[in-house]
């Protein structure tokens, strides 16, 4: 069978509607082309859908079954062309994103909160994981967006540098450091340190820039989560090197975090997505308003 889209929307409107006249002034055609629409389907079919007489058009038994479930198709129908035109016109989309938990904590509030005003109908999802985590899952398709600091490209992905974010020291302000206004990375020889680890993308970054300055520290923890490590330097465990965005915490008002140079160490705070898929319309939408807003401030 070759039954068109045309030929079942003139019948419907028949069907409906009562009559040829009022179907073909629904559907924009002439009265005689909406009747010939419609015998063309009865005929592609091979049996008759509408009794006609000249005063009414009544439905055959095959024309109300075609006409009840035709009409409940053709609404579905109708709905998915709406949704997808909204889909291609930014207006509505679920994007998955997944971000390191320093990006989570500090950059992302005030980002989701910008979507939530100028994509309103589009539905974040925000995963925070760990940098290592965050590009496994883009790689695998997971995700549409991942947001990580301070790591290495990785096969198959496409990167965009959104800002930078330096390593600052975290201790206890009564410690003899804290009077300090920068920290020299010499300060910290024979220190005891709780680090961020090795699913950091900051960890490694960290780790050579020590080895290279000839700086011999005590590690005696490595923890996964930026508060775990917080709260441990709180309780006296020791001091932390991390990026700016990890080190303030709202819930260690006794600790204070101080800048470490010269030299300076940054890491590059990124976005990334696959290389080899292109960005639904509204993940695109998040993506260009995260380089946007990531804009680092004078």
């Amino acid at each position: 069978m070759n039954i068109t889209f045309r030929q079942l929307r003139a019948f419907l409107a028949v069907a409906n509607l009562g009559g040829f006249t009022r179907a073909a002034d629904r559907i924009g055609l002439s009265q005689s082309a909406t009747s010939i629409t419609v015998r063309e389907l009865e005929d592609e079919l091979g049996v008759r859908l509408l009794d006609r007489t000249t005063r009414q058009v009544r439905l055959t038994d095959a024309g109300a079954m075609l006409a009840a479930t035709g009409t409940r198709l053709m609404s579905e129908l109708d709905a998915c062309l709406h949704e997808i035109h909204d889909i291609g016109a930014q207006r509505k989309g679920r994007v998955l994103v997944a971000c390191v938990p320093s990006v989570a904590s500090s950059l992302m509030p005030a980002w989701l909160l910008a979507a939530q005003q100028r994509l309103p109908n589009v539905q974040v999802v925000l995963y925070d994981d760990s940098a290592t985590e965050v590009i496994r899952r883009v790689q695998l398709g997971e995700i549409e967006i991942g947001i990580a600091g301070g790591v290495e490209p990785a096969p198959g992905l496409h990167y965009c540098a959104l800002r930078s974010d330096p390593m600052h020291l975290v201790c206890p302000r009564d410690h003899p450091l804290a009077r300090k206004r920068m920290v020299r990375w010499t300060d910290l020889a024979g220190q005891k340190v709780v680090m961020l680890g090795s699913t950091s993308g900051s960890h490694e970054m960290i780790r050579q820039h020590l080895e290279k300055q000839k700086i011999a520290v005590e590690i005696v923890l490595e923890l996964a989560q930026p508060n775990s490590v917080l709260s441990m330097v709180d309780a006296g465990m020791g001091l932390s090197i991390m990026p700016s965005l990890a080190a303030s915490s709202k819930q260690h008002p006794n600790l204070v975090a101080k800048r470490l140079g010269p030299p300076e160490l940054r890491r590059a705070i990124i976005a990334m997505r696959r290389e080899d898929r292109s960005l639904s319309p509204a993940a695109q939408a998040l993506w260009d308003l995260i380089q946007e807003l990531a804009i680092e401030p004078d």
